[in-house]
């Protein structure tokens, strides 16, 4: 959570939040993940991978990530460096 936060701030995104992520909506595990809401607009997903996921992988320990829609965000926010 830290580093999302850290992630929202250095972008200058002020207006976020996180709703559950339902079981089946992509390879992150329900109950332990979220999707992204910037300014209400569903951006992306962040949390633990479904440990199935991971075993395809043969990845033995839980992982967490995230997948962001960069076109998304950048249409909801301004450039914070221009």
């Amino acid at each position: 959570m830290d580093l999302l936060q850290a992630f929202c701030r250095d972008l200058g995104i002020t207006e976020w939040h996180l709703e559950p992520l339902e079981a089946g909506d992509g390879p992150f595990l329900a109950g332990r993940s979220a999707k992204l809401l910037v300014r209400g607009t569903w951006v992306g997903c962040v949390g633990e991978l479904d440990p199935q996921v991971s075993m395809s992988f043969d990845l033995r320990v839980p992982i967490s990530g995230a997948d962001i829609d960069i076109d998304e965000l950048e249409s909801l926010i301004e450039d914070p460096v221009g």
